[in-house]
């Protein structure tokens, strides 16, 4: 305790240094002959002009579906350490534990039904850890469309479950920009009780010439990270992680676009696989020595993580109404991981334990192509959009788990390898109307599916949606929206694969009003069933099942997002849902019923303080039941909700140029709780934490 005491107490007083040398720098230079002084702390944004994930050509308040927007903005003053990190800070997003265990490691849990597979550039899925540990360093911005999503990217035929009812995670990577030029970069350190990271991040814009002309731009974001986290065993190694996706554009915006996206990750990191947690706090007694910072894994197991995508595209505007979208994505990831954990259900003191391995790569491929066409008459502008495209997914390797006495490895090179995978091939049109102050889309989708035993189904999927102008700053909306998709990989009764259609069937309806012209509040009301999906026939979770499975989510989702004056922006939320498993005899929650989180910055824009940002988060979920694959462990097995305080000051320094040093306290009152959990394995968030960075442009 006394060598924590002092070590916080250097910390403490090297940030107060810190603070004190940049308020000094900032007050003698913030205004030199009456001119305000140009800095590197630029007002943040966090509402958007447009969005790209529904496919729709309306304002993001006009759009009839609701869509939460992660801004570039959001995402560097927040500072998430990977996607699933900045995840966890939205709520009505659930992550269920970050783990390369999970089969469904990278799929996240939206308004109560599992979402899609996290899609980059909204066309090439992403799977386990390339869903997981995506570094922010290379994320433009994360869109994330509520609901239903099959009328967009086709139903998910996935040997795993039914996923995409409710909704999808959409991730764009920074990609190169013309006509500019830039070199931004940042170095961050952070500490806390027992743990340490550093982070180098940079992005450079910058063009080729030919002559006088420019015609190609390269971009290259790259993120380097060494991380001890507080769960670290004494002797083991830190994490580290590398990150770069350079990205390359030609051509002209006014008639053809040529674009290459590529990516490129290697993380290498301890093995956690949580604690087991017993009354709200960590269990004590035989076989669970747990306190918050455990971790039973041995000290030299690891997660292996080496990923990479390939993403060509070409746009090309045929005439000034006309427009042709063409392209596709690669991406492929390998996971090797040896880790232990508490049993996944109720811990036994013959099997307290659970041990895990695996050596699993994944790799999906999809090409698309899009026809756009706007016809304008009178006060109508209507766009007719359709397209074709095709999706293949698979996953093979050796992967188990085993419950134990005491921690130890298993034997990776006696376990038989597996292999899945599906495909899709798909169609859709749809029509987007612009009426006046109506605004409407009608569209379906036609996908034909085949899975790892051959078996193929069709499904369709269609979307409806309406939003009316009462003002352009009061404006309601409403849609009914569905996905279907087949029950691959589950067994029957007489040991034949599922191939029943699961499908989710949304009805929401809402409101959005902007008081000042920057500012949007919004709030939407939705129930969605879904129903026949997998379903034990014996409680056994590995079945055989019947597709009888029936579940309803509904709930309200309230946001706040944008400027309330030109140097204070907020990005607010909050979601209550109601999930009800029709087929389970007792009610409970699978994950936090009420999610609410709050980010705001404000910058000062004239005296001694000029150019200053300063900023505030608060985070709240309630508690949620412990679950074994789904099923209901008793009441003693109850996650207790939690809050979570942020504070942070930017602060420019002239005399170094465009620059500036930024100073953070995440979890100020050093709240322990529970993030997330897969079963009963409960992953631990980051205690109090102090952060100061160093950010310069050029």
């Amino acid at each position: 305790m006394s060598r924590f005491k002092a070590t916080f107490n250097f910390q403490l007083s090297t940030f107060n240094l810190l603070f004190a040398i940049a308020i000094s720098a900032q007050a003698e230079t913030a205004i030199t002959n009456n001119t305000l002084v140009v800095t590197a702390t630029a007002i943040s944004k966090y509402r958007v002009e447009t969005t790209a994930s529904t496919r729709l050509p309306f304002a993001p308040e006009e759009n009839p579906q609701v869509v939460d927007v992660l801004t570039e903005d959001y995402i560097r003053d927040r500072n998430p350490t990977d996607l699933d990190n900045l995840l966890s800070f939205q709520p009505g997003i659930y992550t269920g534990g970050k783990t390369l265990l999970s089969r469904t490691a990278g799929q996240y849990t939206m308004r109560g039904l599992s979402g899609s597979q996290v899609l980059l550039n909204g066309v090439t899925p992403m799977s386990a850890g390339m869903g997981t540990f995506m570094d922010p360093a290379i994320i433009d911005r994360v869109e994330l469309p509520k609901g239903p999503v099959g009328a967009v990217y086709g139903g998910q035929g996935s040997t795993l479950g039914p996923y995409g009812g409710g909704g999808a995670v959409v991730v764009y990577q920074k990609r190169a920009l013309a006509d500019t030029e830039f070199f931004n970069s940042e170095l961050r350190s952070s500490f806390a009780s027992g743990a340490q990271r550093y982070r180098l991040m940079a992005d450079t814009n910058a063009g080729i010439k030919d002559g006088d002309d420019t015609p190609l731009w390269l971009r290259i974001p790259f993120g380097v990270d060494f991380n001890k986290p507080f769960w670290l065993q004494d002797g083991a190694e830190w994490g580290r992680t590398f990150s770069i996706a350079p990205s390359i554009l030609l051509g002209d915006e006014h008639s053809v676009l040529i674009g290459l996206d590529t990516s490129f990750t290697y993380s290498d990191r301890p093995g956690y696989q949580g604690i087991s947690i017993i009354n709200g706090k960590p269990r004590k007694g035989a076989g669970a020595p747990y306190d918050w910072d455990s971790n039973p894994s041995l000290k030299d197991m690891r997660d292996e993580y080496l990923g990479a995508t390939l993403a060509p595209w070409v746009e090309w505007n045929v005439s000034e109404t006309f427009k042709l979208r063409t392209g596709g994505g690669f991406a492929w990831n390998n996971m090797k991981y040896d880790h232990v954990g508490p049993a996944s259900g109720i811990p036994t003191p013959a099997a307290p334990y659970e041990s895990c391995t695996g050596d699993m790569t994944a790799q999906s491929q999809n090409v698309f192509l899009h026809a756009i066409q706007k016809l304008e008459s009178g006060n109508i502008t209507q766009t007719l959009t359709a397209g074709a495209d095709w999706t293949r997914v698979s996953r093979s390797g050796p992967s188990s788990f085993q419950a134990v006495e005491t921690p130890r490895y298993l034997d990776r090179s006696a376990l038989p390898s597996s292999t899945t995978t599906t495909s899709k091939f798909g169609f859709f049109a749809e029509d987007s109307l612009e009426y006046g102050d109506l605004r409407a889309v009608a569209g379906l989708r036609l996908d034909h599916h085949r899975g790892n035993e051959s078996n193929t189904a069709t499904a369709w999927s269609p979307r409806f949606g309406a939003s009316y102008l009462i003002t352009p700053h009061i404006v309601p909306f409403a849609n009914v929206m569905m996905t279907s998709a087949p029950n691959f990989g589950y067994q029957g009764a007489d040991g034949s694969e599922l191939t029943e259609k699961w499908n989710a069937l949304q009805y929401e309806a809402g409101l959005r009003v902007a008081p000042v012209r920057d500012f949007w509040l919004g709030v939407s009301f939705f129930r969605t069933a879904q129903n026949n999906t997998p379903l034990s026939l014996t409680g056994n979770p590995n079945g055989p099942f019947v597709s009888d499975g029936e579940t309803v989510s509904q709930g309200v989702e309230i946001s706040a997002v944008g400027n309330v004056l030109r140097n204070w922006s907020i990005h607010a939320a909050y979601t209550f849902i109601d999930f009800d498993d029709k087929n389970s005899a007792k009610k409970y929650d699978r994950f936090p019923r009420n999610a609410a989180s709050l980010f705001t910055t404000y910058k000062f824009e004239d005296g001694a303080f000029n150019g200053v940002v300063l900023g505030f988060g608060a985070r709240w979920r309630g508690g949620f039941d412990q679950t074994t694959r789904g099923m209901y462990q008793g009441a003693e097995y109850r996650v207790n909700g939690y809050e979570v305080f942020d504070a942070s000051i930017e602060i420019p320094l002239p005399k170094l140029g465009d620059t500036s040093l930024s100073l953070a306290v995440k979890n100020i009152l050093d709240k322990r709780y529970v993030e997330s959990a897969r079963n009963m394995q409960c992953f631990i968030g980051d205690p109090r934490t102090f952060e100061i960075a160093f950010k310069t442009k050029f």
